[in-house]
């Protein structure tokens, strides 16, 4: 007589995941805080994108924590609720890609500001769409089917989960390679800002190289032990760290800052200095620019001295 499978083997680490999502979600909002009081040199739209995306993080959050309180609460007097898949599964989805195009759509707009190329930006655009439609396909099965076994038995969820995350892994593998090369293609003379480039590029490749390993991790889940809920649980993760990258990404300009004391102009984002005052043009710089063009600095006096036409790039 088979006997029923045991909490822990269906549920047990992704109610983990979501605990451990907790805490991220206050780190975020720790951030966003922090973000809020440095925030009066940035453009609106990047205000409004910042209070966008903590207000659907907020609500992920919440159905997160509902589909929690079903699986390791409501499901221990009933363990067949184990099998059902709660309606906060699919609301929680829902919130967390509207997230997530949110960050990707600044990032994608910030690669156009360094690369201006415009097949690659299409590129990468379109490989982000293909995602998100492969997962609203996941969202639309989870909507249709009422239990964990009829979802994974559809025949179009396992190839839906599948291509999704390996166009994941794609495109947070190509913006970050991205980002470091053209940072790295525009590293001017000045050591100062050498500094600055090199902590910009480790921070792209550090933070794409961990999204990257968790879809990794996450597929391997899913294809390995798919009745396990712990795959669903690191999707969760995943959706937890864009934010936090993303609010870890604007508020590195303080630190830089206080460091550097350089004002650099980004993606639409602009690092004010208080020391040295040298603007660097990353979106218009050219392979023949001199270093002090490229910086923007004013030696006629034998004092560096921005040129107030220049501290910000244009078309941000």
């Amino acid at each position: 007589m088979s006997t029923f499978p045991s909490f822990s083997s269906i549920v047990g680490g992704f109610v983990e995941a979501i605990s451990i999502s907790n805490i991220l979600f206050g780190v975020a909002v720790a951030q966003f805080y922090v973000y809020t009081q440095n925030w009066d040199r940035d453009p609106r739209w990047i205000k409004y994108l910042a209070i966008n995306i903590i207000v659907f993080d907020a609500g992920y959050t919440a159905s997160a924590q509902r589909a929690q309180y079903f699986y390791s609460v409501l499901a221990i007097g009933d363990p067949f609720l184990l099998l059902e898949v709660d309606w906060s599964i699919p609301v929680s989805v829902i919130l967390g890609l509207f997230a997530e195009i949110s960050v990707q759509g600044f990032y994608i707009h910030r690669m156009w500001i360094f690369s201006k190329n415009r097949p690659l930006v299409v590129t990468t655009t379109l490989l982000v769409a293909g995602r998100h439609g492969l997962f609203l396909n996941c969202i639309v099965d989870t909507i249709r089917f009422s239990t964990w076994p009829s979802l994974q038995a559809g025949r179009g969820f396992k190839p839906s989960v599948t291509s999704c995350t390996v166009l994941i892994i794609c495109t947070d593998a190509l913006i970050a390679i991205t980002m470091a090369y053209y940072l790295y293609s525009r590293q001017s003379t000045l050591r100062k800002t050498q500094g600055i480039l090199g902590w910009l590029m480790l921070y792209f490749v550090s933070t794409g190289g961990v999204l990257v390993a968790i879809s990794v991790t996450m597929l391997i889940c899913f294809l390995v032990a798919p009745n396990n809920l712990l795959w669903a649980g690191i999707i969760v993760l995943y959706a937890r760290v864009l934010p936090n990258a993303f609010f870890g990404a604007l508020n590195a300009r303080q630190l830089l800052r206080n460091k550097q004391g350089e004002v650099i102009t980004f993606g639409g984002v602009s690092i004010h200095g208080h020391t040295i005052a040298t603007s660097i043009e990353l979106c218009h710089a050219t392979p023949g620019t001199t270093a002090a063009q490229e910086s923007n600095v004013n030696l006629s006096d034998g004092n560096p001295n921005v040129k107030p036409a220049s501290r910000l790039s244009s078309g941000v």
